[in-house]
């Protein structure tokens, strides 16, 4: 998910259409916007359910794709992964569609809160008859939408983004799927990385009551043990506070106290800036190596003051070092954006899976389950390019080798990416050894 600065001139049409009257079922409150209002949309005003772009009016018969994400919470994020998704759809209609039919992108906000995100899937697939949802972002959120929406209506759900175990851990009926890298890949990762440094002894966790915080911190915990490393304390915070003027003494305190070789935050980003903004202050005679999860991106971190703990950061970037960098170029100038999340990667990717699957289910006359781990198997290499030829390659081929914008997807029948990958970058050191952690800082 690291921000790629890129700027390049591409042209592609914003596509949002229904099979239905382009109004059916939409709010007005969205709709007519453009990219750049959209990148204004005003924080907190709660989520304003489905919407519809006029641009999309008067398509035949279109396949509707629902996209649900956080745009009233986090609207730059929504709106980049909205244009990595629209892009998708126009290459795909350029080229003739799903055998003949237009997919459609249809937006739902759900404002980053559950009872939003199951009120907006539901509209999308009662309303405007989605066959395939994209999203939510957050872990929790996708498999509650899961659970009890688009399983019981045999509906395909992708959250590309979601990476806890659980969501997918348990799926034996498959129709549920998830591209970047599970928490357990992650905490692994986490564990062997510290352990490269010998800084694995004394680790302290700052985390939140989130399933995905608990579940993240068990499996460093287990990785760790079989290193012979150790969690020495938690440090258990609430994502309801806002800890920018908020006393973190007793945190410093046990920071000082513990003094521990490492210090993993499994916080949302903003949180995750806050708390380390506290820590740089409280001037550590010891500086610890920090890591941060995947929750956080890379230019808020590059963008706080972080003069000392930047020299001792690893963030976890859960992407691979092998993609296809001409998506964040399209997003980027698109939104007259000087970068764009990877996350933008991982939508464009989405929408070609569930393209290609449609595609195979109906030409082979197999389940799109079936038909999703055909397309993401050992086979064939297919990437968004070969699209414009896809038909034919999936009556000649039994198996295909996706590579799309955001490195390899081999799904397994959990819906599991094993060919997800990640790994750890630092803003002050770029990849080089963080060799001043463990000593004294200036301050000392």
């Amino acid at each position: 998910m690291i921000v790629i600065a890129v700027r390049v001139v591409f042209t592609f049409l914003v596509l949002i259409f229904t099979s239905f009257s382009v109004n059916a079922g939409s709010k007005d409150t969205l709709s007519s916007l453009t990219f750049d209002e959209l990148l204004s949309v005003e924080v907190g005003k709660g989520g304003q359910g489905v919407f519809v772009s006029e641009s999309y009016d008067g398509l035949n018969q279109p396949i509707n794709i629902g996209l649900v994400l956080p745009v009233s919470k986090y609207p730059t994020y929504s709106t980049e992964l909205i244009a990595a998704a629209d892009s998708a759809a126009e290459i795909i209609n350029k080229h003739g569609g799903v055998l003949g039919r237009p997919i459609a992108i249809i937006r739902g906000d759900d404002a980053s809160n559950n009872d939003m995100a199951m009120s907006v899937t539901k509209e999308l697939l009662d309303d405007f008859n989605a066959q395939v949802l994209i999203g939510p972002v957050e872990s929790d959120r996708a498999q509650q939408v899961a659970e009890q929406l688009t399983l019981p209506n045999d509906i395909p759900l992708i959250a590309p983004t979601a990476s806890m175990n659980q969501l997918v851990e348990n799926n034996s009926r498959g129709l549920v799927y998830r591209l970047i890298a599970s928490n357990a890949m992650q905490g692994e990762a986490i564990a062997k990385h510290i352990a490269q440094q010998s800084r694995h002894k004394k680790v302290i966790v700052i985390r939140t009551k989130h399933d995905y915080d608990i579940e993240l911190t068990n499996e460093i915990i287990d990785s760790l043990n079989k290193k012979n490393g150790k969690v020495i304390e938690q440090i258990v915070l609430s994502r309801l506070v806002n800890y920018k003027e908020y006393n973190m003494k007793p945190v410093i305190q046990t920071l000082k106290n513990d003094k521990p070789q490492t210090v993993i935050v499994i916080l949302p980003q903003f949180q995750a800036v806050q708390v380390l903004e506290h820590i740089e202050q409280a001037n550590l005679s010891i500086m610890p190596l920090f890591i941060t999860a995947d929750l956080v991106k890379p230019t808020p971190i590059i963008n706080a003051d972080l003069p000392e703990i930047k020299k001792c950061l690893s963030m976890v970037i859960a992407e691979s070092q092998r993609v296809d960098y001409n998506v964040f170029k399209q997003v980027s100038e698109k939104l007259n954006l000087d970068s764009t999340t990877y996350d933008s990667a991982y939508f464009f990717d989405s929408v070609f899976i569930m393209a290609y699957a449609k595609i195979y289910a109906q030409l082979n006359k197999v389940s799109f389950d079936e038909a999703i781990l055909k397309i993401t198997a050992d086979g064939i290499q297919l990437t968004p390019d070969d699209f414009h030829r896809f038909p034919e390659l999936a009556t000649k081929h039994t198996s295909f080798q996706f590579d799309g914008a955001s490195g390899r997807t081999h799904l397994n029948n959990n819906g599991h990416n094993v060919a997800a990958s990640l790994y750890f970058w630092s803003p002050e050191t770029a990849n080089k050894p963080l060799r001043k952690c463990g000593k004294a800082n200036r301050q000392s």
